[in-house]
């Protein structure tokens, strides 16, 4: 928490006093889809925690700096080929390479136009934004959370779909249920 959560908190405090003086700024957090997934198949529930709590201070400080001229985005890596990641260990394959769609893993070079981007002009109408850039796992992952057990391999878009639009009929159902709830009390 640290690093990940303390360490944030107080660069972007140093800077954001400064670019909020200046009226005008752009903050790019790093966080991690591991905020938004739970990995396999090790357990890491700190971290995951941690880097939701930057995505979290980045819509946070967005929204607070905004009016300042200082935009706050945050980039969040997939599985990304490091000393710190072993992507290549046949224990992590199936989870980390073989569910996401581009069935590959990520190089620190591949997320350098994605920061580019994010300091930028191109993205001047962006803030509080967590840009996802994963080969696709994120959107397979979080549709299948609601879609039973796992079988052999990952599944397929068909399966996510369909988990997805079940998942969406689950919501409508209870929308609707309220809905009725209270125009009988009206």
């Amino acid at each position: 928490m640290d690093v990940n959560v303390d360490g944030v908190w107080h660069c972007a405090q140093a800077f954001g006093r400064h670019m909020v003086a200046q009226r005008r700024g752009v903050i790019i957090n790093i966080g991690s889809i591991s905020a938004q997934i739970v990995n396999r198949p090790q357990w890491q529930p700190a971290y995951n925690a941690s880097k939701a709590a930057v995505h979290q201070l980045t819509r946070s400080l967005a929204a607070e700096w905004a009016p300042f001229g200082v935009r706050v985005n945050a980039l969040a890596p997939g599985y990304i080929k490091t000393e710190m990641a072993p992507v290549d260990r046949p224990e992590f394959r199936q989870h980390w390479i073989e569910d996401a769609p581009m069935r590959r893993y990520g190089t620190p070079e591949e997320l350098g136009p994605s920061i580019v981007f994010l300091a930028s002009d191109a993205s001047s109408f962006m803030t509080g934004s967590v840009l996802v850039v994963d080969g696709g796992l994120h959107g397979v992952l979080i549709p299948w959370t609601h879609a039973g057990p796992r079988r052999d391999g990952p599944p397929s878009f068909a399966d996510a779909r369909r988990s997805c639009h079940k998942s969406l009929r689950a919501v409508l159902g209870r929308v609707r249920a309220l809905e009725d709830d209270d125009f009988r009390t009206t």
